[in-house]
């Protein structure tokens, strides 16, 4: 350490008054530093007793690292920052989000045994909202908070997914999902690199799987199975590729009814649905074949034929991509319904029977493959409303990675948007979960109506004994008059006053 000249430190010597200031108590630090390093100042959040530490290891951030906030109107910014106000921004956010971790790991991990096997626990850390509170402290929407000296992790975590839902609005699902892939790839990356490598194919199949598989196998009893047919293109196809096409009309409103043999009924005669419904899907060319016929298998032959890849990574891709439609088209075609009326219309469209029939209706059943015995098994109508619904899905996946957000969208709008707004006016009931949601609903509406009633009849009732007493309180005290003098009763005698 350099010494300083004699001269240079009676320069520097405080002079009194400048030391009786130092002697003073210093100002209150604040709880955070002014400036500091990302890493540091998440772990200072972490630190604090209203808040939570992070679930995974914090990954090594570059230098321009988190992206830029991309920008958005003036005119919108006090709604995104409502609390309260901005409900249908937040819930659009929160798919995004969710849709933009699916397609994360698609992206970054590439072997497929690594996308089915991390892709539930990467899943579940990095759509909760203890991440997402995280991701806001990055770029300081803490200080928007209704409270910013002790923000919650829930208020910053909304905030951020207001944030998302306004910037998908404002500048596009793409730009929304593209934005949050930059900011979820380093944490992904992480994720992965904490977690061995597991080459067991049927260690990414879960228990449910391979109960069922394992009932299959008693009921072969040791026959073996019927190969798998592969998807090949029609003859003749040319440019237009395999496409899948709709049943005639009656029979497509035959299959909405009552489905494939076996399924249950659901009553969906009043669902107005327009002409040429449903609309014919985009072709698929003879690359996208191998993917499609993923997506077209039941999960259990993987189990019986190695060869076959799994299609868990483009479900979950699917699954999230049919929510994020379903919200967008609430949003837009429900415009005066309440956060909840939004979320039971999703949940009446997201039921599993009409989903199922959703792929009956796009002839799946007519190309899915599964495992059977023999010629006549595979005849039988064995395919499920489980199968139908995990075919829709992962065809959703396998489109989304091939056409991108804007040319899906554009199919599903129409392919979904009649029973977005069946569900909101109320002709569409096949759901019961979205009609315990609703009945629980309702019961909460009218209870807080008794209960107001109740605080309304009181504050009446209070307020009239309040006027009682002010006018006994105004009204001036009358005393009866003493006469002076005598007075002569009917019996004659006399009183003196």
């Amino acid at each position: 350490m350099l010494q300083r000249s004699s001269k240079e430190q009676a320069a520097s010597t405080p002079s009194p008054t400048l030391q009786m200031a130092c002697l003073a108590p210093p100002p209150p630090s604040p709880p955070l530093d002014a400036a500091p390093s990302l890493k540091r100042r998440l772990q200072q959040f972490d630190a604090l007793p209203y808040w939570e530490a992070l679930e995974v290891t914090c990954p090594v951030f570059s230098n321009n690292y988190p992206p830029a906030l991309l920008p958005l109107p003036t005119a919108i910014l006090p709604t995104v920052f409502a609390q309260g106000k901005n409900n249908d921004l937040e819930w659009l956010g929160d798919q995004l989000v969710a849709c933009a971790v699916a397609l994360t790991i698609h992206r970054i991990a590439q072997d497929p045994e690594c996308r089915a096997l991390r892709s539930a626990p990467i899943f579940r850390t990095l759509v909760s909202g203890r991440f997402l509170a995280h991701i806001g402290v990055m770029y300081g929407l803490h200080l928007k908070t209704a409270n910013p000296t002790t923000p919650s992790m829930k208020g910053v975590g909304d905030l951020f997914e207001a944030y998302v839902g306004a910037l998908a609005q404002h500048s596009g699902f793409q730009t929304a999902l593209e934005w949050l892939d930059r900011i979820l790839s380093a944490w992904v990356e992480t994720f992965c690199a904490d977690e061995k490598m597991v080459a067991a194919k049927n260690l990414t199949l879960s228990k449910s799987i391979k109960s069922r598989y394992l009932s299959w196998k008693r009921r072969a009893a040791g026959a073996p199975p019927v190969p798998l047919q592969p998807l090949i293109l029609p003859p003749g196809a040319g440019t237009k590729g395999f496409r899948l096409c709709a049943p005639p009309d009656e029979d497509c409103r035959q299959l909405l009814a009552a489905g494939l043999p076996g399924w249950d009924t659901i009553d969906l005669a009043a669902v107005p649905l327009p002409e040429r419904y449903p609309p014919i899907p985009p072709p698929f060319d003879a690359p996208d074949l191998p993917s499609l016929a993923d997506a077209l298998t039941d999960p259990l032959c993987r189990l019986e034929f190695l060869d076959v890849e799994a299609n868990s990574a483009y479900r979950i891709i699917g699954e999230q991509v049919f929510l994020l439609a379903l919200t967008a088209l609430a949003i837009d075609k429900l415009p005066t319904a309440t956060p909840a009326e939004l979320e039971e219309s999703r949940i009446e469209c997201a039921n599993p029977a009409l989903v199922a029939r959703l792929g009956a209706i796009l002839n799946l059943h007519r190309h899915f493959r599964m495992l059977r015995l023999d010629e006549g098994d595979l005849a039988a109508p064995r395919i499920t409303t489980d199968h139908l619904e995990g075919a829709f899905h992962t065809l959703l996946g396998v489109m989304h990675l091939r056409l991108g957000w804007d040319a899906l969208f554009e199919w599903l709008e129409r392919m979904l948007g009649p029973w977005v707004l069946a569900a909101g006016y109320g002709t569409l009931r096949a759901s019961d979960a979205a009609e315990k949601k609703r009945r629980l609903r309702l019961q909460c509406a009218e209870k807080r109506r008794i209960k107001r009633e109740e605080h309304l009849r009181e504050g009446r009732e209070r307020q009239r004994l309040a006027e009682e007493r002010n006018k006994q309180v105004a009204m001036p005290m009358r005393m009866p008059k003493r006469r002076r003098g005598f007075n002569q009763s009917r019996s004659g005698g006399v009183f003196f006053f």
